[in-house]
């Protein structure tokens, strides 16, 4: 078994993001670096009209997952439904999605809401080397 260990993990604000169409988007959310990718958890920020977008949090502290070996990444509902990265018909329709970083420290987990009015989605991604996921929240 190929050893992963994670570095830092860190909070980013506006960080800029290609979207699959061509133009620019920023995003707020996670950057865990490990030895071997760069792994990003994000959710769109970008404001299109009076909505609020939603945030990222975890209650674990970030800080004890530094120097642990990260097992897997997937994605749970609040149907604790699991869906093992990347995964190609996940729920777009979701306010909230749960990332679950599986360490053997434990369980990582971000939440990622959407606060919005019924009218107003906004993209989260998960995103490595070797993973790419998107989901309308």
């Amino acid at each position: 078994m190929n050893k992963e260990t994670i570095l830092a993990i860190t909070e980013v604000e506006s960080h800029p993001l290609k979207h699959p169409k061509g133009y620019e988007i920023h995003c707020d959310g996670y950057k865990i670096t490990t030895d071997k990718q760069t792994v990003l958890v994000l959710i769109e920020n970008d404001q299109l009209h009076c909505e609020r977008w939603g945030y990222i949090c975890t209650n674990d502290d970030t800080k004890e997952f530094v120097g642990a070996n990260l097992l897997s990444i997937n994605l749970t509902d609040i149907a604790l439904s699991n869906t093992n990265l990347p995964a190609a018909d996940w729920n777009n329709n979701m306010e909230i999605q749960f990332v679950n970083l599986h360490t053997d420290r434990g369980l990582l987990q971000l939440a990622v809401y959407n606060a919005h009015n019924g009218y107003y989605g906004h993209s989260i991604y998960v995103q490595s080397i070797q993973l790419n996921h998107e989901s309308l929240l």
